[in-house]
């Protein structure tokens, strides 16, 4: 599996345990072989038979009604208070376990706590064993990197979309609004691309800050990322020439692709 995402992947359910325990509580974290083996014998409901090691990251916090359990790993719900939360935490680790050809399983009583076990396919002891999936194959050149501004006003999506670039070989400038970005950008002419989220907090929008960073730097790349779909609150405005869409929440070879499409555009700095 990646390392970094799987750092973030871990972070995001810990915040999520401390959250649900406003007046204290236990985090627990454990770690264990386990050999799933179907009907016959150990079952784990969805995960298909075979050996894995699972990462249980445990609360004894307020718990989540069944609503809630069957809609955890939808994009953008959330349980949490407005402006507490994005809804996208454990969205992006059911995408980093499914993309690690693993799987997850969540638990929770009310008043009692929720349990989130991720499953990993166990490699063999001498390290040998390796897992596919369908997106490592042939995918898009990505031969032209260089260093990218990520503009994201929610610090674990911001770490995880660094992570995510890292993993590509780029190297990443991080900004947490379109204020800090534009300066960064202005201090930084090695900047060739900006990936930033379009609902942004106060101040201008992602729209509005790739105006004027183009305004700037005209040859700059342009990947804008959101959850909503123009017309929506938040959303109300046109893109700059050239520029690609991601949607929210998106899976590492999703986001090769699109940059795949914004580079043909030209070489790292127009």
């Amino acid at each position: 599996m990646d390392p970094g995402q799987f750092d973030v992947a871990l972070l995001n359910l810990a915040f999520n345990a401390r959250d649900a325990m406003p007046s204290g509580g236990t985090l627990t974290i454990e770690t264990e072989n386990i050999k799933v083996r179907g009907r016959s014998g150990s079952t784990r409901e969805g995960v298909p038979p075979g050996d894995y090691v699972c990462v249980t990251v445990s609360d004894t916090g307020a718990g989540m009604e069944e609503e809630a359990q069957r809609r955890a790993f939808e994009p953008f719900f959330t349980t949490k208070a407005a402006g507490k939360g994005s809804g996208l935490g454990l969205s992006m680790v059911y995408g980093f376990a499914r993309q690690s050809d693993g799987h997850i399983l969540i638990s929770s009583s009310l008043g009692e706590g929720t349990s989130v076990k991720l499953f990993f396919p166990r490699a063999a002891k001498d390290g040998g064993a390796t897992f596919f999936s369908p997106q490592d194959v042939a995918q898009p050149d990505l031969s032209r990197t260089g260093n990218v501004l990520i503009v994201e006003d929610d610090p674990l999506v911001r770490e995880h979309s660094a992570q995510n670039f890292h993993a590509l070989g780029y190297t990443v400038s991080l900004a947490a609004s379109a204020e800090e970005a534009l300066v960064m950008l202005e201090a930084d002419p090695g900047i060739f691309m900006l990936f930033t989220d379009v609902v942004l907090g106060a101040g201008m929008n992602g729209l509005e800050l790739a105006l004027e960073a183009r305004r700037r730097r005209p040859g700059l790349k342009v990947l804008y990322t959101s959850g909503y779909v123009p017309g929506e609150i938040g959303f109300n405005g046109a893109l700059v020439p050239d520029a690609e869409m991601l949607r929210k929440p998106y899976e590492r070879h999703e986001l090769i692709r699109k940059l795949s499409d914004v580079q043909r555009g030209g070489a790292p700095g127009g």
